[in-house]
């Protein structure tokens, strides 16, 4: 008996000669099906597809220059920061956002996790931003919190512009409350800053959370909660933020 296999193709395309023999058919059948799937194995590594390229994202990073060119009140809206804001910040925390070993691959682009990062703060949900920003649904916290947290520890003075009164000159102090005291004509004096407090509803947090201060979470109104403190000055701009 005679087996003939073809490889490029699917099991069904063996021809024998022998009817009565289905064994070897079989066989033949078992070990092109074996020989079919390592050469499609070899297309992926590890059972993923290649890694992505950054120039996948060019088409994703135009449309985002396109709307601050074109349309700066709507990328106001979205991000809330002006496009001149936006791309200073960009510069400011661009370094810490790029790979350590830029390999041009798996690389998602600074100016997309800031877009994340905004958005995630502004409301978006993953879905919406995995679609809009061609980021795998389980990475868009990730990349956008990237962005946030480079944001937050940058030593940059445009960003790190948050002072709490409590370590302010006299002379800082003085213009505080000169500023306050001009919004009432001098009759309100001695004020520094206006603040302001919320509570973020939360289930019972472990005593490993909370380094075993779970009473301290319990507000008055009978659940658990996150609480967050927050001081303007005159001009509304923020002097202090305490969690």
């Amino acid at each position: 008996m005679e087996v003939f296999i073809d490889t490029t193709t699917n099991h069904n395309d063996i021809i024998y000669d022998d009817s009565s023999n289905l064994r070897i058919a079989a066989v033949a059948a078992c070990l092109s099906g074996w020989q079919s799937s390592k050469l499609a194995s070899a297309v992926k590594v590890n059972g993923r597809r290649p890694n992505r390229k950054t120039t996948d994202y060019d088409d994703v990073i135009k449309k985002i220059n396109h709307l601050k060119r074109r349309k700066h009140l709507l990328f106001t809206r979205m991000y809330r920061l002006t496009p001149n804001l936006f791309d200073k910040i960009l510069t400011i925390i661009e370094p810490k956002l790029c790979p350590r070993k830029r390999r041009g691959k798996n690389f998602v682009p600074p100016i997309i996790k800031l877009c994340l990062g905004l958005r995630i703060l502004a409301g978006g949900s993953y879905l919406d931003l995995s679609f809009a920003y061609d980021v795998p649904m389980n990475t868009v916290h990730h990349y956008g919190w990237q962005a946030l947290t480079a944001i937050d520890q940058s030593t940059n003075p445009f960003l790190d512009n948050i002072k709490s009164p409590i370590h302010a000159t006299a002379e800082e102090l003085a213009a505080l409350e000169h500023g306050f005291a001009a919004l009432s004509d001098f009759q309100l004096r001695g004020t520094i800053a206006a603040g302001d407090g919320i509570v973020f509803k939360m289930i019972m947090p472990t005593n490993e959370e909370v380094e075993g201060d779970v009473t301290a979470y319990y507000t008055r109104k009978g659940y658990y909660a996150y609480g967050l403190q927050a001081f303007c000055d005159s001009k509304c701009k923020f002097v202090m933020i305490a969690s």
